[in-house]
């Protein structure tokens, strides 16, 4: 049982708001992740991401195929992947890791 009784709680909840919230925003498709819309960020990612696959030295180069990652890098709904891979480019350069394949 979880929190407040399972998912009782939350099915009441939702229901009782039905008359108060609009059908296109209780019938939406829901998403587990929030939605970034700021082109700045977009742009921010792609600049960085670009600036790692022209830099044979960056940390995370030994796990990146550049032609695969130039893909990405062009795919419209990717902010997940340059995120992640800018995250471990940013683990691996702070505490130093070189990685050897």
């Amino acid at each position: 049982m979880g929190l407040f009784g399972g998912y009782t709680f939350f099915t009441k909840s939702v229901n009782v708001s039905r008359d108060i919230i609009p059908q296109s925003v209780v019938q939406r498709v829901k998403s587990p992740y929030p939605a970034i819309q700021d082109a700045a960020y977009d742009k921010m990612l792609r600049t960085r991401f670009t600036a790692v696959l022209d830099d044979p030295g960056a940390a995370v180069a030994p796990l990146l195929s550049v032609d695969r990652s130039r893909a990405l890098l062009g795919a419209t709904n990717n902010l997940k992947g340059l995120g992640r891979i800018l995250t471990l480019q940013d683990l691996l350069a702070d505490y130093k890791v070189r990685l050897t394949i």
